[in-house]
């Protein structure tokens, strides 16, 4: 996962820049500039999610507490991820290896019968 940070971090980054500020009423320059409703890149990651989503207080004091709680949730959910992923591939090669066929037609010929993947 740490590997793959730099694709996740622009979406962070719109992230935070959308963040309402102290300095503009408390809204976000995007909400300013287009005078939308607030919404965030990460707005699209989590549509569809039938989970309650928690809001955190991160007070200078609570940051490696609640980091600490951020990675075992992640690290939860991408072993949750990787499960499915394995589970869906396993299924795809028992698909396919089942289906795979050899015929003996005679001693000098073989009909070999191997499926698509499309």
């Amino acid at each position: 996962a740490e590997q793959e940070w730099h694709y996740l971090l622009p979406v962070v980054q719109a992230n935070l820049n959308q963040t309402p500020a102290a300095s503009l009423t408390s809204k976000s320059p995007m909400e300013l500039f287009t005078a939308l409703n607030l919404t965030t890149p990460l707005d699209v990651v989590v549509v569809g999610m039938k989970k309650e989503l928690r809001e955190s207080d991160w007070t200078v004091k609570d940051i490696p507490k609640n980091l600490d709680k951020l990675r075992a949730s992640l690290k939860v959910m991408h072993k949750e991820v990787l499960e499915k992923n394995a589970t869906r591939a396993a299924k795809a090669t028992e698909k396919y290896e089942s289906s795979a066929m050899i015929m003996c037609l005679g001693p000098t010929s073989t009909n070999v019968t191997i499926p698509s993947c499309s």
